[in-house]
C-alpha cells in the first residue's frame, strides 16, 4: 500500500531536502525581518502622535498667565520623556536615524486666545538587515487655541 519513493521508481537526489529547506528559510527569514519592522514603525508612529497630542495639551494649558508657562525647551523634554521607548536622540531639526524634534510655534505669542503649533518629527531607521541605510520621517502636527 505505501511504498517509498525508491519502490515506486523515483530516484532521490541526496542532499535535496537540505536545498528546498535553505530556500524556504531565507524567504521566511525576510517575511519575519519585514513583519517586525513594519510593526516597529507602526508603534513609532502611535508614539509620534501621542507625544504631538500630549504636547500640545501641556503648551496650551501653561500658557503666559499659568505658574510655568510652557517653552520651546520644556516641550521638547516632555516630548522626549514620552517617546523613550524609541531611544531617539533629541535633535532639531531631524536629520539622520533616530532623530526626535519638537518644533514649538506660538502665534503671536504664548497669551491666552494666542494659538500654538507643535510639529513632532522622528527619523524611523528600520533595524532589519535588508534595509540598513533607509530613513522613513514621521511627523505629527497638532495645533491648539491657549485658553483664558
Amino acid at each position: 500500500m505505501w511504498r517509498s519513493a525508491r519502490e515506486r521508481g523515483r530516484r532521490t537526489e541526496p542532499g535535496q531536502a537540505a536545498t528546498e529547506f535553505a530556500l524556504i528559510a531565507t524567504a521566511l527569514i525576510a517575511l519575519i525581518f519585514g513583519v517586525v519592522d513594519v510593526a516597529y514603525a507602526i508603534y513609532a508612529y502611535n508614539t509620534v502622535c501621542y507625544a504631538a497630542s500630549s504636547a500640545i495639551r501641556y503648551a496650551s494649558l501653561n500658557g503666559a498667565s499659568s505658574s510655568s508657562p510652557a517653552t520651546s525647551t520644556s516641550v521638547q523634554s516632555l516630548v522626549m520623556s514620552l517617546a523613550n521607548g524609541l531611544n531617539a536622540t533629541s535633535k532639531c531639526p531631524a536629520s539622520g536615524a533616530k532623530a526626535l524634534c519638537a518644533s514649538t510655534t506660538f502665534n503671536p505669542n504664548n497669551s491666552a486666545g494666542s494659538t500654538v503649533t507643535i510639529v513632532v518629527t522622528y527619523d524611523f531607521q528600520p533595524f532589519g538587515p535588508f534595509l540598513p541605510s533607509a530613513v522613513l520621517a514621521l511627523s505629527s502636527t497638532r495645533q491648539m487655541t491657549i485658553p483664558d
